[in-house]
C-alpha cells in the first residue's frame, strides 16, 4: 500500500483518544471554602456542590456565575511536521510532510488558550413546614401526602465545566523552494449539564438531595496547512485541510446528603455517577497536491468520571 493510503487510513479510521476532567466547581464564595462547601450548601451553588442543602432555602433564589480565563502554553518541542512514516494521530500528530524539503518541525512554541464557562441556577425553595388543609385529618394519608409533596424544594440550572478554545499558527519556509508555509491548529471542546434536583428535610437536621444532569459533550478540531510560492515545479504548492466534529448526550445522576446537629456546625457528601460520553461525528480529510478529498466516521470517547465528595 502506498503512502497516501496509510496516510488516509491513519486520519480517518476513526477511534479518537480517551480523555478524563474533574471540574474544579463554581461560586467565588464555595471554591475559597474548598470541599468545605459541600458541608454547607446554603446559596444557588448547592446544586453543583450537594443538592441536599438546596432544602434550606426559602423563596427563590438564582444566581450566575461566569469564569473566562485567558492563558499561553509553552512547548519547547514546537509542533511536528512529520514524515508520512512516523505519523500516529492517535498520538496527537497533526500535520504530515509532503516534501521532503520541508522543515521537520515549526517555529512557533506558544499556543493560546482560552475559556468561558457559565453556570446560572433557579432554586424554588419550601423550607417552612406547611399548614394543614382545612377539612383534612391531620393524620389521615392525604394529609400525609399533601405534606410531603409541599416539603421539596426544587431546582434546575445549567452548568458549563468545560468550554475551552486551543490555537496556534505559524509561518516557515522551505529553504530549498523558498516557499512559505502556514499552518493553524485549533481544537474546541465543550462540556455542558443541564441539571435538574429536588431537596428535602427528611429527619430532623437531615437532609436528603437527588439530581440529575443531562451531560453534553462535544469537541471539533481543524489543522489547515498552505505550502505557496514554491519555485521548484518538481514540489509544487498544495494545501492540507484536517478536519472533525463529534458530539453525545448521556445522563448523571447525583445524591447529597447534609446532616445539621448544631447551628454552627454541619456534615455533607455527594456522589456522581460520571458518564462515558461516545461522541460521534465526522472526519474530513483533503489535500489538493494528491487530489484527495476523504469523509468518514468519526469517534472519540471522552469519560467524566465517578466522583464523590464530604465536607
Amino acid at each position: 500500500m502506498g503512502w497516501i493510503g496509510l496516510l488516509t487510513i491513519g486520519l480517518l479510521e476513526g477511534k479518537g483518544w480517551p480523555e478524563a476532567f474533574e471540574s474544579p466547581g463554581l461560586g467565588a464564595r464555595a471554591l475559597a471554602m474548598g470541599g468545605a462547601f459541600i458541608g454547607l450548601a446554603d446559596d444557588w451553588t448547592a446544586l453543583y456542590w450537594n443538592p441536599a442543602g438546596l432544602a434550606r432555602l426559602q423563596g427563590l433564589n438564582a444566581g450566575f456565575n461566569l469564569f473566562s480565563p485567558r492563558f499561553n502554553d509553552y512547548d519547547g518541542d514546537s509542533v511536528h511536521n512529520f514524515d508520512h512514516e512516523n505519523f500516529r494521530l492517535e498520538q496527537g500528530d497533526v500535520f504530515p510532510r509532503i516534501h521532503s524539503t520541508e522543515p521537520s518541525r515549526f517555529n512557533e512554541k506558544w499556543s493560546n488558550n482560552s475559556a468561558i464557562n457559565p453556570s446560572f441556577a433557579m432554586v424554588f425553595g419550601n423550607a417552612t413546614t406547611p399548614q394543614p388543609a382545612v377539612g383534612l385529618d391531620p393524620q389521615g394519608p392525604r394529609e400525609k401526602a399533601r405534606r410531603f409533596a409541599k416539603g421539596w424544594t426544587l431546582a434546575a440550572g445549567v452548568h458549563s465545566p468545560i468550554g475551552n478554545l486551543l490555537s496556534w499558527d505559524d509561518l516557515v519556509r522551505d529553504p530549498d523552494t523558498g516557499a512559505w508555509i502556514t499552518a493553524d491548529y485549533q481544537v474546541f471542546m465543550a462540556i455542558v449539564n443541564l441539571q435538574v434536583a429536588a431537596s428535602r428535610e427528611i429527619l430532623p437536621g437531615l437532609y436528603v438531595g437527588l439530581g440529575g444532569n443531562l451531560v453534553y459533550t462535544g469537541s471539533k478540531l481543524r489543522a489547515v496547512k498552505y505550502y505557496t510560492g514554491s519555485a521548484d515545479p518538481s514540489r509544487p504548492d498544495y494545501r492540507f485541510k484536517f478536519k472533525t466534529r463529534a458530539w453525545d448526550l448521556r445522563p448523571e445522576g447525583v445524591f447529597g446528603l447534609l446532616y445539621q446537629p448544631h447551628p454552627r456546625l454541619s456534615l455533607g457528601a455527594v456522589y456522581r455517577t460520571g458518564a462515558t460520553m461516545d461522541l460521534e461525528g465526522r472526519a474530513r480529510l483533503g489535500n489538493t497536491l494528491l487530489d484527495l478529498r476523504e469523509s468518514s466516521r468519526y469517534a472519540q470517547e471522552v469519560i467524566i468520571p465517578a466522583t464523590y465528595g464530604v465536607g
